[in-house]
C-alpha cells in the first residue's frame, strides 16, 4: 500500500516519534515537493527537530519526494477547495496513485470524501499502534498528551480515541 502526506500529519508523526512506524504498514510513503520545502527545508530554517527527522526518513529512502502527474488535477483542486500548496499537491499526488492519504486538515479530508480517497489522521494511526500492541498504554499516553497540545483536535475527538483505546487496555 502506499501513503501520501501532508505536511502537517508528517511533522505531528515526527513529534510524537512514531512517523518511523508507519513503514510497518504501507510500503512507500510519498511526499510532494511542497511538502518537502514545508517539512524539511522550512523546518530546518526554523531550527525544527522534526525537520531533521522527516530528513534523515528521506534520506534513508523511506520517504520519496514524488513528481506531481497531472497538473490539471492539481489546478482543479486549487480552485475548488480551501487548502495550500502543499496540500493541493498531497491530494494530486495520491490521485495520481491512487494512495492514502496522511492528513489532519478539515479541506482535505473534504476533498477526500469528494474524491473517494481514504484517509487517516495522525490520531487516529497511533489508536491504529496502540491496538496492534506496537505501543504500551505508558508511552501511548504520554504520545496522546503531545497531540492534544500539537495538533488541532477537539477534546470530543481526542476523548473518542482515548475511549477507543481504554477498551483494549482494560481487557
Amino acid at each position: 500500500m502506499i501513503i501520501v502526506s501532508d505536511s502537517s500529519t508528517l511533522i505531528l508523526l515526527a513529534k510524537i516519534n512514531i512517523l518511523k512506524m508507519v513503514h510497518n504498514y504501507y510500503k512507500k510513503v510519498l511526499i510532494p515537493k511542497q511538502v518537502f520545502i514545508e517539512t524539511v527545508e522550512i523546518g530546518k530554517e526554523q531550527n525544527k527537530e522534526d525537520a531533521l527527522i522527516i530528513e534523515k526518513e528521506i534520506k534513508d529512502k523511506k520517504i520519496i519526494i514524488s513528481e506531481i502527474i497531472n497538473k490539471e488535477n492539481l489546478n482543479v483542486i486549487l480552485k475548488d477547495f480551501k487548502c495550500n500548496l502543499g496540500e493541493a499537491e498531497m491530494l494530486s499526488l495520491a490521485i495520481d496513485k491512487n494512495a492514502t492519504l496522511f492528513t489532519d486538515d478539515a479541506e482535505a479530508m473534504k476533498a477526500c470524501r469528494v474524491y473517494d480517497l481514504e484517509f487517516i489522521t495522525a490520531l487516529a494511526f497511533l489508536v491504529k499502534l496502540i491496538n496492534d500492541n506496537k505501543i504500551d498504554k505508558e508511552e501511548a499516553l504520554i504520545k496522546f498528551s503531545l497531540l492534544s497540545k500539537l495538533g488541532y483536535y477537539s477534546k470530543e475527538i481526542l476523548n473518542e480515541a482515548l475511549m477507543e483505546c481504554n477498551k483494549k487496555w482494560n481487557k
